[in-house]
């Protein structure tokens, strides 16, 4: 067995396809659905000009009646489906409900989670809108750490 067989197997192994997408009407979900198709499709050094056909291959037949219903070819831009999914699967006012968990954000379990809940926050808002990247980054700061308890922000607010 050669090298580059051992890597192909590796490879294989390493790379399972996303789930197909089951149609619920989450923003959470259809970013993170889009972000693992993403994923795959740069392991798997899928070409531009396939990769739709490869997303809708992963749709339900719920998600799949959806695209059919377009009427669209199979074969069109990517970013024009990603456009499409994201309007179809992700609610009106989603980015401005993130907005107010980002801006009510808490420090109530533990620093990492909030730290993890204060980051997709922001990952999403400044993948949806980039051009908030300033205000947003300032607005995380003071967010951050108005969720901190009293003694926390005494101590964070000294070292800055």
């Amino acid at each position: 067995m050669t090298n580059d067989t051992l890597a192909t197997i590796i490879e294989l192994d390493t790379t399972s396809k996303p789930a197909k997408y089951d149609g619920t009407r989450d923003g959470f979900k259809c970013l993170a659905w889009l972000k693992e198709v993403q994923c795959y499709f740069t392991m798997k050094n899928v070409p531009d000009d396939k990769r739709t056909i490869h997303a809708v291959n992963l749709l339900n037949q719920t998600s799949l009646l959806w695209w059919e219903s377009l009427n669209i070819d199979d074969s069109c831009d990517y970013s024009t489906f990603k456009t499409l999914f994201k309007k179809a699967y992700m609610p009106d006012g989603f980015l401005e409900h993130v907005r107010g968990l980002l801006l009510n954000a808490k420090l109530t379990t533990n620093l990492a989670e909030y730290l993890t809940r204060i980051r997709l926050y922001m990952n999403i808002l400044l993948a949806e809108d980039p051009t908030g990247r300033v205000f947003l980054e300032a607005t995380v700061r003071v967010v951050f750490l108005q969720g901190c308890p009293d003694d926390l922000r005494q101590l964070l607010q000294t070292d800055q």
